[in-house]
C-alpha cells in the first residue's frame, strides 16, 4: 500500500466513523490507509478525551449493538455547588440535595455514585 496523507477533513471523518462504532479495518478500507494508522489516529483521538464503543471480539461487517448510544464522555459531572450567603469561615456544599458544612476549605471533593472522598 502506498504512503497517503490524510487532510484535516478526512481526519475529521475518521474520527466520526470510530465514534460510529465501526472497526479499524473497517475505516481503513473506507479510507484507504492501513489499520495500524486508524490506530495511531485512535490513540491521539483518546488522549485528546474521545471514548470508542467497545469493538473488542466483533467481527468486521457485523453490526454494533452500542454504536445506537452515542459516545461517552470522559469528563465526569457532578450537582455539587456552593451555597450562597454562608458565612466567612464556613464552607457550605449542597450535594445531590444534602448540606455539608465545613469550617475550613476542603482540598477536593470527589463524588462517586457509592461514596463521596474529601481531602483537606
Amino acid at each position: 500500500m502506498s504512503r497517503k496523507r490524510l487532510n484535516p477533513d478526512e481526519i475529521e471523518q475518521v474520527r466520526q466513523l470510530l465514534l460510529s462504532g465501526q472497526t479499524s479495518e473497517e475505516v481503513s478500507t473506507t479510507m484507504g490507509v492501513s489499520a495500524a494508522t486508524i490506530n495511531n489516529f485512535k490513540a491521539h483521538f483518546r488522549k485528546q478525551g474521545d471514548q470508542f464503543p467497545n469493538n473488542r471480539g466483533r467481527r468486521p461487517g457485523t453490526p454494533n449493538k452500542t454504536a445506537k448510544k452515542g459516545p461517552k464522555t470522559s469528563k465526569a459531572e457532578s450537582s455539587a455547588r456552593i451555597v450562597q450567603g454562608a458565612k466567612n469561615e464556613d464552607y457550605i456544599y449542597l450535594i445531590d440535595g444534602i448540606k455539608i458544612t465545613f469550617g475550613s476549605k476542603p482540598k477536593t471533593i470527589m463524588i462517586g455514585k457509592k461514596r463521596l472522598v474529601i481531602e483537606f
